[in-house]
Protein backbone atom coordinates (compact mmCIF):
# COMPACT_ATOMS: atom_id res chain seq x y z
CA UNK A 1 0.00 0.00 0.00
CA UNK A 2 1.44 3.36 -1.03
CA UNK A 3 0.52 6.33 1.12
CA UNK A 4 1.12 9.79 -0.30
CA UNK A 5 0.81 12.84 1.94
CA UNK A 6 1.02 16.36 0.60
CA UNK A 7 1.10 19.70 2.39
CA UNK A 8 0.84 22.98 0.49
CA UNK A 9 2.79 25.87 1.99
CA UNK A 10 2.22 29.22 0.31
CA UNK A 11 4.83 31.95 0.71
CA UNK A 12 6.23 30.44 3.90
CA UNK A 13 9.91 31.06 3.27
CA UNK A 14 12.04 33.81 1.83
CA UNK A 15 12.24 32.02 -1.49
CA UNK A 16 8.43 31.76 -1.90
CA UNK A 17 8.46 27.98 -2.04
CA UNK A 18 4.89 26.99 -2.52
CA UNK A 19 4.81 23.25 -2.17
CA UNK A 20 6.54 20.71 0.03
CA UNK A 21 5.54 17.07 -0.31
CA UNK A 22 6.88 13.96 1.32
CA UNK A 23 6.67 10.33 0.23
CA UNK A 24 8.67 7.23 1.19
CA UNK A 25 11.05 8.94 3.65
CA UNK A 26 11.87 11.70 1.13
CA UNK A 27 10.88 15.35 1.20
CA UNK A 28 10.63 17.15 -2.12
CA UNK A 29 10.56 20.94 -2.31
CA UNK A 30 9.01 22.52 -5.41
CA UNK A 31 8.97 26.01 -6.90
CA UNK A 32 5.46 26.23 -8.28
CA UNK A 33 6.05 29.37 -10.35
CA UNK A 34 8.86 27.71 -12.30
CA UNK A 35 7.28 24.25 -11.92
CA UNK A 36 10.60 22.72 -10.96
CA UNK A 37 11.79 20.55 -8.11
CA UNK A 38 14.43 22.37 -6.09
CA UNK A 39 15.56 19.90 -3.45
CA UNK A 40 15.11 16.33 -2.26
CA UNK A 41 15.88 15.51 1.37
CA UNK A 42 16.00 11.94 2.73
CA UNK A 43 15.30 10.67 6.20
CA UNK A 44 16.77 7.19 6.41
CA UNK A 45 15.04 5.62 9.39
CA UNK A 46 11.47 6.85 9.85
CA UNK A 47 8.41 7.59 7.78
CA UNK A 48 7.59 11.31 7.84
CA UNK A 49 4.10 12.44 8.86
CA UNK A 50 4.05 16.24 9.09
CA UNK A 51 6.04 19.23 7.80
CA UNK A 52 6.17 22.73 9.30
CA UNK A 53 8.14 25.68 7.90
CA UNK A 54 9.87 28.44 9.83
CA UNK A 55 8.42 31.72 8.47
CA UNK A 56 11.57 33.84 8.17
CA UNK A 57 14.35 31.29 7.59
CA UNK A 58 14.85 28.82 4.76
CA UNK A 59 14.31 25.81 7.00
CA UNK A 60 11.56 23.43 7.98
CA UNK A 61 10.95 20.61 10.43
CA UNK A 62 9.49 17.20 9.66
CA UNK A 63 7.92 14.99 12.29
CA UNK A 64 8.29 11.21 12.26
CA UNK A 65 7.26 8.32 14.53
CA UNK A 66 10.05 8.89 17.08
CA UNK A 67 10.64 12.64 16.94
CA UNK A 68 11.54 15.28 14.40
CA UNK A 69 14.33 16.43 12.11
CA UNK A 70 15.15 19.96 10.88
CA UNK A 71 16.23 20.62 7.28
CA UNK A 72 17.82 23.78 5.86
CA UNK A 73 16.86 24.56 2.27
CA UNK A 74 20.16 26.20 1.34
CA UNK A 75 22.52 28.78 2.65
CA UNK A 76 21.49 32.39 2.20
CA UNK A 77 25.01 33.30 1.05
CA UNK A 78 26.68 30.65 -1.11
CA UNK A 79 30.17 29.52 -0.18
CA UNK A 80 32.83 30.34 -2.76
CA UNK A 81 36.55 31.01 -3.17
CA UNK A 82 38.19 33.03 -5.97
CA UNK A 83 41.74 32.28 -7.16
CA UNK A 84 42.97 34.33 -10.17
CA UNK A 85 40.56 33.42 -13.02
CA UNK A 86 38.93 30.49 -11.17
CA UNK A 87 36.07 30.39 -8.72
CA UNK A 88 35.32 27.38 -6.54
CA UNK A 89 31.73 27.14 -5.28
CA UNK A 90 29.18 24.70 -3.89
CA UNK A 91 25.98 23.85 -5.77
CA UNK A 92 23.67 20.84 -5.41
CA UNK A 93 25.97 19.35 -2.75
CA UNK A 94 28.92 19.39 -5.17
CA UNK A 95 32.09 21.45 -5.14
CA UNK A 96 32.55 22.99 -8.59
CA UNK A 97 35.33 24.88 -10.37
CA UNK A 98 34.42 27.62 -12.88
CA UNK A 99 36.85 29.34 -15.25
CA UNK A 100 35.99 33.05 -15.64
CA UNK A 101 37.80 33.34 -18.99
CA UNK A 102 35.73 30.62 -20.70
CA UNK A 103 32.68 30.73 -18.39
CA UNK A 104 32.74 26.92 -18.27
CA UNK A 105 32.51 24.62 -15.27
CA UNK A 106 35.78 22.74 -15.51
CA UNK A 107 35.26 20.09 -12.86
CA UNK A 108 32.69 18.85 -10.37
CA UNK A 109 33.91 17.23 -7.18
CA UNK A 110 31.68 14.91 -5.16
Amino acid sequence: MLVIQVIKCEHIMRQKLEKVDFVDKRIRVWDMQKRTRLHVFRHKNERLWVVAAYPSLNMFAAGHDNGMVVFKIQTEHPAYFVNENLVFYVKDKQLRKLDFTTNLVLKKYW
